[in-house]
């Protein structure tokens, strides 16, 4: 998975790879320079689907600086 996955990063800013019934696609995406470990929330529809993929890349601080 890991040439699968990173090396298209190298020229992609987005990866797609297909998952196999019922599993969803995993989704990767380069995030500039910073260490990789960001906040994720996922939102679910009434039925329990994911509906919504919210990734914070921590821009600004909790009181809206920098």
């Amino acid at each position: 998975m890991d040439d699968d996955l990173f090396m298209p990063l190298d020229s992609h800013f987005t990866v797609e790879l297909p998952g196999t019934e019922p599993e969803p696609n995993l989704i990767a995406f380069r995030a500039g320079r910073g260490d990789g470990a960001y906040p994720v929330w996922i939102g679910r529809t009434d039925d329990g689907q994911v509906g919504r993929v919210v990734v914070d890349f921590q821009l600004r601080t909790a009181d809206g600086g920098e």
